[in-house]
């Protein structure tokens, strides 16, 4: 087993939360830390909601999805991540936050916000980052998967 190669592995592994409503004050702080200058801080934030959100499906998606759409806006639109090529990543986080809170979403919490969602997406395909395209044309498909569904 992994806990007989490296013993630290087995603690990682066991770790886990009993009552996910324990790491609201984490999430909200995340939220607030999105508001940064620092375009390492906002990328880092996105990249760790969206990993909150594979993890604790649907218990994240039916506590936090409108405070992280919400908050998506924020990196959808970086002003820093438009003039500075190496900080596209904020807006590719975004939209990779978006991808992983779509699953386990139910489109009538997504509803309100679809129509902004996919005309912001659809600027940013048109964006002259390949990276940044991709992923927000991936996160387009999943929105539209979670409607169909």
């Amino acid at each position: 087993t992994l806990s007989q190669v490296r013993p630290e592995f087995h603690i990682q592994i066991g770790e886990h939360i009993e009552n996910f409503e324990e790491m609201e004050p984490v999430i909200r702080t995340i939220l607030v830390l999105i508001k940064q200058d620092n375009p390492h801080i906002r990328s880092a934030c996105f990249h760790c909601l969206g990993q909150f959100a594979i993890d604790n499906k649907p218990d994240f998606q039916n506590m936090f999805a409108t405070q992280v759409v919400e908050a998506v806006f924020i990196g959808l639109n970086d002003k820093v991540a438009e003039s500075l090529s190496q900080c596209q990543r904020v807006k590719g986080y975004a939209c990779s936050c978006l991808t992983n809170l779509f699953q386990e979403t139910p489109f009538e919490l997504l509803a309100p916000f679809a129509p902004l969602i996919s005309s912001t997406l659809l600027d940013i395909i048109n964006s002259n980052s390949l990276f940044v395209a991709k992923t927000a044309l991936s996160t387009l498909s999943s929105l539209w998967l979670v409607k169909q569904s």
